[in-house]
Protein backbone atom coordinates (compact mmCIF):
# COMPACT_ATOMS: atom_id res chain seq x y z
CA UNK A 1 0.00 0.00 0.00
CA UNK A 2 2.86 2.41 0.77
CA UNK A 3 4.40 1.87 -2.66
CA UNK A 4 1.06 2.41 -4.42
CA UNK A 5 0.44 5.57 -2.38
CA UNK A 6 3.83 6.93 -3.51
CA UNK A 7 3.02 6.16 -7.14
CA UNK A 8 -0.36 7.89 -6.80
CA UNK A 9 1.23 10.96 -5.18
CA UNK A 10 3.74 11.29 -8.02
CA UNK A 11 1.66 10.39 -11.07
CA UNK A 12 -2.00 11.17 -10.43
CA UNK A 13 -1.65 14.93 -10.99
CA UNK A 14 0.19 14.67 -14.36
CA UNK A 15 -2.46 12.19 -15.54
CA UNK A 16 -5.36 14.36 -14.38
CA UNK A 17 -3.77 17.46 -15.98
CA UNK A 18 -4.07 15.64 -19.32
CA UNK A 19 -7.72 14.81 -18.56
CA UNK A 20 -6.97 11.12 -17.92
CA UNK A 21 -8.69 9.01 -15.28
CA UNK A 22 -6.10 7.57 -12.87
CA UNK A 23 -7.15 4.39 -11.07
CA UNK A 24 -5.36 1.98 -8.73
CA UNK A 25 -6.92 -1.43 -8.11
CA UNK A 26 -5.38 -3.71 -5.50
CA UNK A 27 -6.31 -7.32 -4.75
CA UNK A 28 -7.52 -7.44 -1.11
CA UNK A 29 -5.88 -10.87 -0.69
CA UNK A 30 -2.37 -9.49 -1.16
CA UNK A 31 -0.10 -9.79 1.88
CA UNK A 32 0.90 -6.44 3.42
CA UNK A 33 4.53 -6.96 2.33
CA UNK A 34 6.86 -9.32 0.49
CA UNK A 35 10.62 -9.60 -0.09
CA UNK A 36 11.93 -7.47 -2.96
CA UNK A 37 13.91 -4.29 -3.53
CA UNK A 38 11.25 -1.59 -3.07
CA UNK A 39 13.36 1.18 -4.63
CA UNK A 40 13.92 -0.80 -7.85
CA UNK A 41 10.30 -1.96 -8.01
CA UNK A 42 9.15 1.63 -7.52
CA UNK A 43 11.47 2.75 -10.35
CA UNK A 44 10.06 0.07 -12.68
CA UNK A 45 6.44 0.98 -11.97
CA UNK A 46 7.17 4.70 -12.29
CA UNK A 47 8.83 4.12 -15.68
CA UNK A 48 5.72 2.29 -16.91
CA UNK A 49 3.24 4.82 -15.51
CA UNK A 50 5.27 7.76 -16.80
CA UNK A 51 5.27 6.23 -20.30
CA UNK A 52 1.54 5.57 -20.06
CA UNK A 53 0.85 9.20 -19.17
CA UNK A 54 3.21 10.43 -21.89
CA UNK A 55 1.69 8.33 -24.69
CA UNK A 56 -2.00 8.57 -23.72
CA UNK A 57 -4.07 11.52 -24.90
CA UNK A 58 -7.51 10.44 -23.65
CA UNK A 59 -9.06 7.73 -21.53
CA UNK A 60 -7.39 6.23 -18.49
CA UNK A 61 -4.31 4.89 -16.77
CA UNK A 62 -5.04 1.95 -14.48
CA UNK A 63 -2.60 0.22 -12.13
CA UNK A 64 -3.71 -3.24 -11.01
CA UNK A 65 -1.93 -5.36 -8.42
CA UNK A 66 -3.02 -8.98 -8.02
CA UNK A 67 -1.90 -12.44 -6.98
CA UNK A 68 -1.39 -15.23 -9.45
CA UNK A 69 -0.03 -18.74 -9.20
CA UNK A 70 2.08 -20.44 -11.86
CA UNK A 71 3.66 -23.87 -11.52
CA UNK A 72 2.92 -23.88 -7.80
CA UNK A 73 4.69 -20.55 -7.20
CA UNK A 74 2.72 -17.57 -5.97
CA UNK A 75 3.52 -14.35 -7.80
CA UNK A 76 2.50 -10.73 -7.53
CA UNK A 77 1.46 -9.05 -10.77
CA UNK A 78 1.65 -5.28 -11.31
CA UNK A 79 -0.21 -4.15 -14.45
CA UNK A 80 -0.11 -0.67 -15.96
CA UNK A 81 -2.91 -0.29 -18.50
CA UNK A 82 -3.43 2.72 -20.74
CA UNK A 83 -5.74 3.74 -23.56
CA UNK A 84 -2.92 5.31 -25.56
CA UNK A 85 -1.65 4.81 -29.09
CA UNK A 86 -0.70 1.16 -28.65
CA UNK A 87 2.23 -0.66 -30.25
CA UNK A 88 2.27 -2.78 -33.40
CA UNK A 89 2.95 -6.47 -32.72
CA UNK A 90 6.13 -6.58 -34.85
CA UNK A 91 7.62 -3.66 -32.89
CA UNK A 92 6.77 -4.92 -29.39
CA UNK A 93 10.08 -6.74 -28.84
CA UNK A 94 12.10 -3.81 -30.18
CA UNK A 95 10.88 -1.31 -27.56
CA UNK A 96 12.76 -3.17 -24.82
CA UNK A 97 16.09 -2.52 -26.60
CA UNK A 98 18.19 0.44 -25.48
CA UNK A 99 17.70 3.70 -27.38
CA UNK A 100 14.74 2.33 -29.33
CA UNK A 101 11.17 3.57 -29.67
CA UNK A 102 8.40 1.88 -31.64
CA UNK A 103 8.11 4.84 -33.99
CA UNK A 104 10.93 7.33 -34.63
CA UNK A 105 8.40 10.18 -34.88
CA UNK A 106 7.40 9.59 -31.24
CA UNK A 107 10.90 10.60 -30.14
CA UNK A 108 10.44 13.99 -31.78
CA UNK A 109 6.87 14.39 -30.51
CA UNK A 110 7.19 13.04 -26.96
CA UNK A 111 10.93 13.11 -26.23
CA UNK A 112 12.81 10.50 -24.26
CA UNK A 113 15.91 8.41 -24.82
CA UNK A 114 14.36 4.99 -25.29
CA UNK A 115 16.07 3.67 -22.14
CA UNK A 116 13.12 3.42 -19.74
CA UNK A 117 11.77 0.04 -20.89
CA UNK A 118 15.26 -1.44 -21.32
CA UNK A 119 16.12 -0.43 -17.75
CA UNK A 120 12.77 -1.70 -16.47
CA UNK A 121 13.23 -5.11 -18.12
CA UNK A 122 16.76 -5.41 -16.72
CA UNK A 123 15.76 -4.39 -13.18
CA UNK A 124 12.71 -6.63 -13.03
CA UNK A 125 14.91 -9.53 -14.20
CA UNK A 126 17.37 -8.83 -11.39
CA UNK A 127 14.43 -8.97 -8.96
CA UNK A 128 13.65 -12.49 -10.20
CA UNK A 129 10.69 -11.51 -12.34
CA UNK A 130 9.82 -10.61 -15.90
CA UNK A 131 7.83 -8.11 -17.94
CA UNK A 132 4.98 -8.83 -20.37
CA UNK A 133 3.26 -6.60 -22.91
CA UNK A 134 -0.19 -6.76 -24.47
CA UNK A 135 -0.93 -4.02 -26.98
CA UNK A 136 -2.98 -3.14 -30.04
CA UNK A 137 -2.38 -0.06 -32.21
CA UNK A 138 -5.03 2.52 -31.37
CA UNK A 139 -6.34 0.48 -28.43
CA UNK A 140 -3.69 1.04 -25.76
CA UNK A 141 -1.19 -1.14 -23.95
CA UNK A 142 -0.88 -3.17 -20.77
CA UNK A 143 2.60 -3.71 -19.33
CA UNK A 144 2.79 -6.35 -16.60
CA UNK A 145 5.57 -6.86 -14.05
CA UNK A 146 5.47 -10.36 -12.54
CA UNK A 147 7.56 -11.04 -9.44
CA UNK A 148 7.95 -14.07 -7.17
CA UNK A 149 6.00 -13.63 -3.94
CA UNK A 150 8.67 -14.22 -1.30
CA UNK A 151 7.04 -13.92 2.12
CA UNK A 152 8.29 -13.72 5.68
CA UNK A 153 7.83 -17.03 7.53
CA UNK A 154 4.85 -15.75 9.55
CA UNK A 155 2.96 -14.48 6.47
CA UNK A 156 0.68 -16.56 4.29
CA UNK A 157 0.07 -16.40 0.58
CA UNK A 158 -3.12 -17.02 -1.38
CA UNK A 159 -2.28 -20.73 -1.73
CA UNK A 160 -1.75 -21.35 1.97
CA UNK A 161 -4.62 -19.31 3.39
CA UNK A 162 -6.90 -21.46 5.52
CA UNK A 163 -10.22 -22.27 3.92
CA UNK A 164 -13.32 -23.63 5.58
CA UNK A 165 -13.05 -27.35 6.33
CA UNK A 166 -9.30 -27.65 5.73
CA UNK A 167 -6.38 -27.72 8.10
CA UNK A 168 -3.57 -25.19 8.06
CA UNK A 169 -0.34 -26.66 6.72
CA UNK A 170 2.92 -25.29 8.08
CA UNK A 171 5.09 -23.95 5.30
CA UNK A 172 8.83 -24.56 5.07
CA UNK A 173 10.32 -21.28 3.82
CA UNK A 174 13.98 -22.26 4.07
CA UNK A 175 14.18 -22.55 0.28
CA UNK A 176 13.24 -18.89 -0.22
CA UNK A 177 16.21 -16.77 -1.10
CA UNK A 178 17.13 -13.60 -2.89
CA UNK A 179 17.57 -13.55 -6.63
CA UNK A 180 19.91 -11.08 -8.27
CA UNK A 181 23.23 -9.39 -7.66
CA UNK A 182 24.54 -7.42 -4.73
CA UNK A 183 26.71 -4.35 -5.14
CA UNK A 184 28.84 -3.67 -2.07
CA UNK A 185 30.68 -0.36 -1.80
CA UNK A 186 33.21 -0.02 0.98
CA UNK A 187 34.68 3.26 2.13
CA UNK A 188 38.40 2.70 2.84
CA UNK A 189 38.84 6.16 4.43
Amino acid sequence: QDLLAEIRDLMELPAREKGLDFVIECDPNLPPSFYTDPMRLRQCILNLVSNAVKFTEKGHITIRVSLQSRAGQDRVRFEVEDTGMGIEREKQDLIFDSFTQADHSTCRQFGGTGLGLAITRRLIGLLGGHIELTSEPGAGSTFSLILPLFLEPNQTSSESLMTEGTESVETDNRHIGCIGNILLIENKA
